[in-house]
């Protein structure tokens, strides 16, 4: 729930996401706060789903339009693109199924015994390569600890960690 209630875009979602989530469970109308919730939930969202439909839509048109004339490798490239934002779509939106899941307390938990430490190493290299000039990065310290947790979850987590501490370090 930090995540939710920070100040960046999963920040501004959440709370529109609660804003909407709280409307529908009131039963408002359409007339009304459900309209704004909605609005004020879409606003933000919106961009981040647009990033990955633009070029979706170009690679399509250019296939569409010149693909007869491409080399394969070229419409391979197009068609890589597609694949490959289509996939970044596809995560957006269940990560917006997700919150509304953990919005409405239905978010459900695997938890198994598992090695926090091996996440916490990968998702510091992971983002290692990304560390600023003079900002140091390092995986050094984690020794095993197994603990009880959700192996799905958990790696998110991981990852978002150190990304925020990343983009909150003045280096």
């Amino acid at each position: 729930e930090a995540a939710v209630r920070g100040r960046g875009r999963a920040g501004v979602v959440g709370g529109r996401a609660r804003v909407a989530a709280g409307a529908v469970g009131r039963g408002a109308t359409l007339g009304g706060e459900l309209e704004r919730s909605t609005a004020d939930f879409i606003a933000p969202v919106a961009p981040g789903l647009r990033t990955p439909v633009t070029p979706i839509q170009g690679c399509a048109d250019l296939l569409r339009r010149r693909g007869h004339a491409m080399t394969e490798e070229k419409r391979n490239e197009c068609l890589e693109v597609i694949s490959d934002r289509e996939a970044h779509l596809s995560r957006l939106v269940e990560d917006l199924q997700e919150l509304a899941a953990a919005e409405a307390g239905q978010l459900r938990y695997d938890m198994q015994p598992m090695d926090l430490a091996i996440a916490a190493r990968q998702a510091v290299e992971r983002v290692a390569a990304f560390a600023t000039q003079g900002v140091i990065v390092s995986s050094d310290t984690f020794n095993e600890l197994t603990v009880d947790a959700d192996e799905g979850r958990i790696p998110q987590v991981m990852r978002n960690l150190p990304d925020n501490a990343l983009r909150h370090t003045q280096s």
